[in-house]
């Protein structure tokens, strides 16, 4: 136990436990970050279809024939889910 009342001990002592709450700080920063990206990505998703059923509901109150449309499939197509950024 006199090997922690040194100095070099003490330098020791420190450094490793500064090297673990790095660790840890480092660690955590990381499980929150990817919980968020994680929240990010389906409020994403969830807002892209509920304005893509809004918008079909819409087109099929004016028009009962509007799934036949190239137009309509086309741009339906062409809808890229979860890719804003």
């Amino acid at each position: 136990m006199t090997f922690f009342y040194t100095i070099r001990g003490k330098f020791l002592l420190n450094l490793i436990v500064g090297i673990i709450s790095l660790l840890i700080s480092i660690a955590t920063a990381y499980f929150i970050s990817l919980s968020s990206i994680h929240n990010i990505m389906m409020n994403d998703v969830v807002s892209t279809a509920k304005s893509l059923q809004a918008t079909l509901e819409f087109v099929a109150t004016n028009n009962q024939d509007a799934y036949k449309n190239t137009i309509l499939k086309e741009k339906l197509g062409s809808l890229q889910i979860g890719k804003t950024g």
